[in-house]
């Protein structure tokens, strides 16, 4: 018997026996409720010492499905690995993977910075990579240009888990930087992101004992967000299963697949079906969003697939709004926000918070206007920031370097830019030896004598504890906040700030998993692949479409509704244009009770000039006509 209330479809589906099984399901659906219940009765009705694996795309949605299952199962972790795609193929190569290079908890580089430092050095390694710069490169912003691109090409080949010496004959100039990006990684002990799972898909197919092993380990796999697969994914998914292993659930909307530049596609949905012959259910009833709303997003959806249906006897409100420019976009969205939230709407049941309102764009630099009109006014609010520029302050970045280092003291990448930090700031800094290398020792020796600059960010590393087996954040985090408190308060604004979110990522990476294996190599990779993100924050929301995407709230405004923006003025084919309409999709759908729609009539370009702007060919199809305003 299931634990809560399902409808007669989903009780099908959570009480399903073996073999394999697609479920498309749409906005609103239920679909975490029947993931979870099904992961639930697997555990709970069956015998035996195996596991459940569930994987999904983020860490939010993994930590929704644990927090779910722990109602009822106090030892959830011991029952079912609840993570990210990565971050299961980042245990496997820790676990399993000296056979492909990987020996112990990788470093991972997962920020742009990192990643053409590496690629900077390999070109200065190679001498037919700085022929090519010298050939094609007439600036140094085209030497930018041609890494970036060389990094692009290098994920893109990753992504189809292909080696240097399966394009060399094809592309020899791709290979060389591929090849020596590569090997400027290993000199770092490090991994990229797409080497995790080229990686774990060269252990299973090459090692097919280690595949066998985990089929034994994990008698079912279930996958959320299945509609975001890509073709690395999907084949990762087949070396694990090999030909026989059937017990395989996937869950996903092909109508909310929005990452073609990751090279995702819902093809693999149907892909699946046929390859694992899987039994198909549809949830077709959305039990979020009231019936204007979802009737407007049904007109959006780009495949001939059963519409979403709304369930809430709820109407909803829906509107579109031009303003005059973005500047009056921003006051006129704070201000019908602020009405909503403090006079109440008549379509909203409940009292609505500033945490249950959000403000989305198709890109972040839309948000700006509005964030700064919040600002003025001092309302609360939270973006979704970036893993590219995580802190604030100096104190936190070079403590977060100390770190990598004494979890990897091969990551020359960190250690020189630690070195370079220091000396920008005294002319002083440790050096390495001849041979370039850094050990455990000759690093604690030269970190703990270094000069009052690094003081307290190295007395809150030596706070830690020990950092293989027992490593705690907290003492650290004390230093840091002591030494906050003697600072300007402009300074110490921005070290708390950051000393706030790193205890955020810090509760993220207990809850995520076992006690007993709190590693600082394990939160380091953690933090790296999303976990750090924050998951409850307070305050109103300014997201991008992508970063909204799995959650909900009583009103959305959704803003820069414009030609040019959304669509993007890059969508130029067919595709590229319904990939869009199903990011429009994503976006209205977010909405429980009210979605207001609006774009500036005129906006200020970069260079200065004025642009007259025209509404998304979106609202039309929507059946929306825009009403034009002056001001809020």
């Amino acid at each position: 018997m299931t634990s809560v209330r399902l409808t007669a479809k989903q009780a099908e589906i959570v009480e399903a026996r073996d073999g394999a099984i697609l479920v498309e399901a749409g906005p609103g659906s239920g679909k975490t409720r029947v993931l979870t219940e099904r992961i639930r009765r697997l555990i709970q009705s069956s015998e035996g010492k195996y596991r459940v694996l569930a994987l999904t795309f983020t860490n939010k949605a993994a930590d929704e499905m644990r927090s779910r299952l722990e109602t009822t199962i106090s030892d959830v972790n011991d029952h079912v690995y609840i993570g990210t795609i990565h971050s299961f193929c980042l245990q496997v190569l820790t676990e399993r993977g000296k056979s492909v290079g990987v020996e112990g908890g990788p470093t991972i580089f997962d920020a742009l910075d990192d990643r053409k430092r590496v690629m900077r050095d390999a070109k200065d390694q190679d001498p037919l990579l700085q022929q090519e710069i010298g050939r094609r490169a007439r600036s140094v912003e085209d030497e930018e240009r041609i890494l970036k691109n060389w990094l692009k090409e290098i994920s893109e080949t990753k992504r189809k888990l292909l080696l240097p010496a399966q394009v060399r004959r094809a592309d020899p100039v791709l290979a060389a930087a591929y090849e020596g990006y590569d090997l400027q990684l290993k000199k770092s002990r490090a991994l990229d992101f797409d080497d995790l799972l080229l990686l774990t898909y060269r252990l299973l197919t090459e090692r097919p004992e280690i595949a066998a092993f985990y089929r034994r380990l994990y008698r079912y796999v279930c996958i959320d967000e299945a509609q975001d697969l890509n073709e690395a994914q999907y084949k990762l998914l087949k070396a694990l299963c090999g030909p026989d292993f059937k017990n395989v659930m996937l869950v996903g909307d092909p109508h909310q697949n929005i990452y073609a530049w990751n090279g995702s596609h819902h093809k693999y949905l149907e892909q699946f079906a046929r390859e694992f012959s899987a039994q198909k259910f549809q949830l077709v009833e959305n039990f979020r969003s009231a019936k204007r709303i979802t009737k407007a997003a049904s007109k959006l959806a780009t495949l001939a697939s059963t519409p979403s249906e709304a369930v809430t006897p709820a109407e909803g409100e829906i509107r579109a709004f031009s303003l005059p420019d973005e500047a009056a976009e921003a006051e006129f969205v704070i201000a019908n926000a602020k009405r909503i939230i403090e006079e109440g709407h008549t379509e909203i049941e409940e009292r609505t918070t500033w945490g249950s309102v959000a403000i989305l764009a198709r890109t972040a630099y839309l948000l700006s206007p509005v964030e700064e009109v919040l600002k003025q006014q001092g309302l609360p609010y939270y973006k979704r920031i970036s893993a590219e520029d995580v802190y604030q302050s100096d104190t936190l970045r070079e403590f977060e370097l100390l770190l990598r280092l004494v979890a990897n003291p091969r990551d020359h990448l960190h250690y020189d830019l630690l070195l370079e930090s220091w000396k920008a700031a005294d002319n002083a800094g440790p050096v390495t030896d001849e041979t370039g290398k850094i050990e455990m020792p000759t690093l604690v020796h030269r970190l703990s004598s270094l000069p009052p600059r690094a003081g307290v960010e190295w007395r809150a590393v030596e706070a830690i504890g020990d950092a293989e087996s027992d490593f705690d954040l907290l003492p650290a985090l004390e230093e840091l906040t002591t030494h906050a408190a003697d600072l300007p308060e402009e300074d110490k604004a921005a070290v708390l700030a950051d000393i706030n979110s790193l205890r955020g990522q810090w509760r993220a990476f207990l809850k995520a998993g076992p006690a007993g294996k709190r590693r600082l190599v394990s939160f380091l990779a953690h933090t790296a692949l999303g976990g750090g993100q924050p998951i409850d924050e307070e305050g109103l929301a300014l997201l991008t479409v992508h970063s909204a995407k799995g959650l909900e709230f009583d009103a959305v405004f959704l803003v820069g509704f414009a030609q040019g923006t959304f669509p993007d003025y890059r969508a130029q084919t067919e595709a590229l244009v319904e990939e869009e309409q199903r990011n429009a999709y994503v976006a209205i759908t977010r909405a429980r009770r009210v979605c207001y729609i609006t774009y500036p009539r005129e906006r200020l370009m970069p260079w200065g000039d004025k642009r007259t702007q025209q509404p998304s060919v979106f609202l039309e199809l929507m059946g929306l006509k825009p009403i034009a305003r002056t001001k809020a």
